[in-house]
């Protein structure tokens, strides 16, 4: 936050995609967040899987080559040896 409040590109944050989207950040900031936007913030905490849309995940599981959207629940079947 430091960075896109600044306006500077840091070590870690290049800032003109996201100021692109959001010119005013410190205004965007102090506007709050809704409930639900806080609960999905909150979950992704508790979980560590990235929040956004679908397509926003499966891109980032192509991209690092891990699921890292919800998976079934259970354990997972053995693998059988085949001869």
């Amino acid at each position: 936050a430091r960075a896109h409040l600044a306006g500077e590109d840091d070590a870690l944050v290049r800032v003109r995609p996201l100021l692109a989207l959001v010119p005013a950040w410190a205004d965007f900031l102090a506007g709050g967040l809704g409930d639900d936007e806080h609960a999905a913030i909150r979950a992704g905490e508790r979980t560590g899987r990235p929040l956004g849309s679908a397509r926003f995940v499966a891109r980032l599981e192509r991209r690092l080559d891990r699921p890292l959207a919800r998976q079934k629940p259970g354990p997972k079947p053995k693998a059988t040896a085949r001869d």
